[in-house]
């Protein structure tokens, strides 16, 4: 939540008239984006790196075919 609230790189401000307006990114930006895809596993992404290994299974009968079987 806290490169959220630092992000400027892509940051808007509410307006007194109610208009959104582009806030400037500043000498040293920060992006939520950037960081949240470099460090993937902050954002929830971390096992999606490393998909579980999948060992064949031995001796298993093959499924039904549940639309014919209809």
């Amino acid at each position: 939540m806290v490169v959220n609230l630092k992000d400027t790189a892509q940051s808007w401000g509410l307006q007194a008239d109610g208009h959104w307006r582009r806030l400037p990114a500043g000498l040293h930006p920060v992006s939520a984006h950037e960081y949240f895809m470099t460090n993937p596993s902050l954002s929830g992404r971390g096992s999606a790196l490393n998909p579980p290994t999948r060992t064949p299974a031995v001796g298993r009968r093959p499924r039904q075919n549940r639309v014919a079987q209809d």
